[in-house]
């Protein structure tokens, strides 16, 4: 089976699995999340996930931002599965599991959620990009994606 009827099966999936989700509202405490944001500073701790708050303002930007996000997880956890030296097979099984997983819902719905969507992606593509031929360069593109996780979410320092 080749990459394209994988990639078709999991964006139909993806897609089924969360289809009701972009015309959802708010929850529970997104409202005051929203309100709150506007008067967070521009640089400090969550300052990028302050910063996708007030340009994704209504429900349905959120969401499909959210939904967005999720898939690039989804893609990193493969790309790392297999850097581990799992076969392409398992990749491909890790990131169905990340993006069809129930557990995942929440980080998707919720707006508060997108904190640790965007803090696993700076970890993710920290991991990612550490191993390798030892290159000055590649170690501040780690510095980079560590700064993005954190600058996400504080405990991406863990």
């Amino acid at each position: 089976m080749g990459r394209l009827p994988v990639i078709l099966a999991l964006a139909l999936a993806f897609l089924w699995a969360y289809q009701s989700m972009p015309a959802a509202g708010w929850v529970y405490e997104d409202t005051a999340l929203m309100v709150s944001s506007a008067a967070r500073p521009a640089i400090g701790p969550r300052a990028l996930t302050y910063w996708t708050w007030r340009v994704a303002r209504s429900p349905q930007a959120s969401h499909v931002l959210n939904l967005a996000l999720h898939a690039v997880v989804a893609v990193l956890v493969g790309l790392f599965a297999v850097r581990l030296g799992l076969s392409s097979w398992a990749g491909w099984v890790a990131t169905a599991f990340v993006l069809l997983h129930p557990l995942a819902v929440e980080s998707v719905a919720y707006a508060t959620g997108r904190a640790e969507l965007l803090a696993a992606i700076g970890v993710l593509l920290a991991c990612l990009t550490a191993p390798g031929p030892h290159a000055w360069w590649r170690w501040i593109v780690v510095a980079g994606c560590v700064a993005l996780a954190v600058l996400s979410k504080e405990s991406a320092v863990v």
